[in-house]
């Protein structure tokens, strides 16, 4: 018995078993361990050439940044969600990393068909399947589908998505629910148009909103735009007065105001004058559209004029984006807006400042087809006329600059029901921009939409991924390689 003990055969054989165990042993530590991390950290892999499936170094160290509770909630089954198809897939993998890179932003998953009850804890708010519900310490943001993802067509019109916008809609939401909210005041008592679209996007995009009689009322110091909606009166020498005030206050570096004007309206010379000021000359002629291209020809409009009414869909047509700021990515992604009864403005300081630093900017144009309404004596007038326009007016003073930019629109309508909520046209988009931009309340990172190169699943590794190669690759499959490679060298050697 010593003898075979101290044999070669039992040595070699002893070492075999022990390399054996020993890598078994390493396998195993080595699949808790990643294990253990999966669940821990949900490690992602991100094979794809462009990043598709993680946040951006940008994004992350925004989120550091976050000091408040905040919870995403999926509206949907989780398991619901992740299976739709490979762009939910993706955005489940990003919001996991929301939560990932500051532990005060928790991801939930609520179905909306077993827990109906919590959509009317959110009544104010439109909560859709599928879409993000953002809950802040002070207020609360719904995303839709249409926030989330970028829908095409077909040749054949079928919708399907082009492109991910989650990681730009959800960190943009973070910001806004953490930030506080600015305030827009609208000016009341001169028989204005009905306010209530626009009062509703506002809110629904986490803007306190106030009402002014200007006639009786002071502005709010700490108001961020002013809203002039289309009045039928003319204002006063004093109301405006009040309002010149408003922009000379140093307690703001920054002021904004949107004056809207309609084709219903009679002169309005104090306040016409008071825009002009500003550099922006408002004509009393509508602009329409004879290229066919622009026209929007499945709009019939009615249009009064001397006592007749006019069927005519060439004054609604879709303008051209002259002014990238308020028109974002729209154009990229061919949403439009829809203009109809647009007065034309003219701007008078394009290209060399006005005598208080005014700059004019063209906004929204028409093509070089189209023409005025009424015709002039002199017959037609044809050329590209402006829709909307921008005035910024900047000054210095005790070292510290101001900056007061107005965007007046000529199209009363543009934030009409028909026109607003009409998910096919661009009006809201570009309206919200138009606030966040005249508030600066702009998202604190850029993001790119995603496309998503491959059909397949997403080319990472999770922490289910993780969990199945570490059970049937380390755990079964390579330890009964590693046996097997054992008992051969020791089948080979018996015989030493």
């Amino acid at each position: 018995m010593t003898r075979f003990f101290g044999s070669r055969k039992f040595r070699f054989g002893t070492l075999s078993v022990a390399l054996t165990m020993g890598v078994i042993a390493i396998v195993v530590a080595l699949n808790i361990i990643l294990s253990l991390l999966g669940q821990r950290f949900n490690l992602i892999l991100d094979l794809t050439q462009n990043k598709e499936y993680k946040l951006s170094k940008e994004t992350v160290e925004y989120l550091k940044t976050v000091e408040q509770d905040v919870e995403v909630v999926v509206l949907n089954n989780e398991i619901d969600f992740k299976e739709a198809d490979r762009y939910f897939n993706q955005a489940a993998l990003l919001l996991d990393q929301f939560s990932q890179a500051n532990p005060k932003i928790k991801i939930k998953y609520v179905d909306l068909d077993r827990e109906p009850a919590y959509a009317k804890t959110y009544a104010d708010l439109d909560l859709e399947e599928n879409g993000i519900l953002i809950i802040g310490p002070n207020n609360n943001k719904a995303l839709t589908l249409d926030d989330l993802f970028t829908y095409n067509y077909t040749q054949y019109y079928q919708v399907y998505i082009s492109e991910s916008n989650v990681e730009q809609a959800v960190a943009s939401g973070i910001y806004a629910v953490t930030s506080e909210l600015p305030i827009v005041t609208i000016l009341k008592g001169h028989d204005e148009m009905s306010t209530s679209s626009l009062e509703e996007l506002l809110k629904k995009n986490n803007f306190e909103v106030k009402s002014v009689n200007i006639a009786t009322e002071e502005i709010d110091k700490n108001t961020s735009v002013v809203v002039i909606p289309a009045p039928k009166r003319d204002y006063t020498t004093g109301e405006l007065e009040k309002l010149d005030a408003y922009f000379k206050d140093r307690g703001r570096e920054q002021h904004g105001l949107v004056t809207i004007f309609g084709y219903e309206q009679e002169e309005l010379p104090n306040l016409e004058a008071f825009i002009k000021e500003w550099g922006i000359e408002v004509s009393p002629k509508l602009a329409y559209e004879t290229n066919a291209q622009k026209k929007l020809e499945t709009l019939n409009v009615y249009l009064e004029d001397k006592g007749n009414i006019l069927i005519r869909t060439d004054f609604a047509y879709l303008p051209e984006y002259a002014e990238e700021v308020f028109a974002k990515d729209l154009a990229r992604r061919n949403r439009q807006c829809v203009m109809l009864f647009s007065r034309v403005l003219n701007t008078i300081y394009d290209s060399e400042p006005g005598p208080y630093g005014q700059k004019t900017t063209k906004v929204l144009t028409t093509t070089a087809d189209a023409r005025l309404y009424p015709k002039d004596e002199a017959g037609v007038q044809t050329g590209q006329f402006t829709s909307a326009a921008k005035s910024v007016r900047e000054s210095v003073y005790d070292n510290k600059k101001y900056t007061n930019t107005a965007f007046v629109l000529g199209s009363k309508e543009f934030f009409g029901d028909e026109l607003l909520w009409n998910t096919g046209f661009a009006n809201y988009e570009f309206a919200l921009n138009v606030f966040n931009e005249l508030s600066q309340r702009k998202s604190p990172i850029t993001i790119q939409p995603k496309t998503i190169s491959v059909e397949q699943m997403p080319p990472t590794l999770t922490a289910a991924h993780i969990k199945v190669i570490g059970l049937y690759v380390f755990t079964i499959l390579l330890p009964l390689c590693v046996l097997g490679a054992g008992l051969f060298v020791w089948m080979r050697r018996r015989h030493l």
